[in-house]
């Protein structure tokens, strides 16, 4: 009798520990989940405040200016969990001479979807899939004494994709900042128009007053302005060259 009350015991102890197992599986799998979402979605704000701080450094750049900008390719590690082969993409293009260049990282998620952020042109813009949004707005037009100003970012030199974790880190130099006057069109080169758009739009009802005429039309390299008439606007070109250090 008390052999069987003690194989009893033996086995509701195999039972409750079997059972603690499959709790402890569920509750780790699910801290596991909700931990790399936290980290993902950290690293995704962070990737966006990078890109933004790069706008806002290349905008205060005056000729011959020197500057570097910082990029956290992967989350932060999360104590007890195994990080998970999520390498970030980073890299500069340049299609010409003429053409803005991109500054581009995409982020090797595992829970989110993979976003790219971009920076064209004085714009920050993300990327999800084939369809680009406008994330920063960028400060392209002003009105100064000599009346509408255009400025234009041109990144000079390519860098090719870098894949990794940790951080890198792209050193900006002014090499020339141009001006001229020119009539009638403006024209605003983007390899991602359709996020320009609605920006645009905003900046040309905002110059009616002054341009009555003035409208936006698709131009195949992206978007021109057109003031109407005689109009001359001042057209800033900024180039930079980059490099980066991992």
């Amino acid at each position: 009798m008390m052999e069987h009350g003690g194989v009893s015991v033996v086995v509701f102890a195999v039972m409750m520990t079997m059972v603690i197992l499959m709790l402890f599986s569920v509750w780790y799998v699910n801290f596991t989940q909700s931990s790399t979402k936290k980290a993902e979605l950290e690293h995704i704000q962070t990737v966006a405040e990078d890109f933004r701080r790069l706008q806002s450094l290349i905008l205060s750049m005056r000729e011959n200016g020197l500057g570097t900008a910082e990029f956290r390719m992967s989350p932060a590690p999360v104590v007890g969990v195994p990080s998970p082969n999520r390498a970030s993409m980073f890299w500069v293009e340049n299609e010409s001479d003429s053409s803005p260049g991109l500054v581009c990282l995409e982020m090797g998620n595992v829970i989110y979807s993979k976003y790219t952020y971009i920076y064209e042109s004085g714009a920050v813009l993300i990327q999800q899939g084939s369809s680009a949004t406008m994330k920063f707005e960028p400060r392209a037009f002003s009105l100064e004494n000599s009346g509408l100003v255009y400025r234009e970012v041109r990144l000079k030199d390519p860098v090719p994709k870098l894949a990794g974790t940790g951080r890198t880190t792209l050193i900006l130099f002014v090499e020339n900042v141009s001006e001229k006057t020119e009539a009638e069109n403006i024209y605003i080169r983007s390899s991602y128009p359709s996020a320009w758009e609605r920006y645009l739009s905003r900046v040309v009802e905002n110059l009616k007053p002054i341009y009555e005429n003035i409208r936006l039309e698709k131009w195949e390299r992206g978007w021109r302005i057109w003031l109407g008439g005689d109009n001359v606007y001042t057209h800033r070109i900024v180039e930079l060259s980059v490099r980066t250090v991992c």
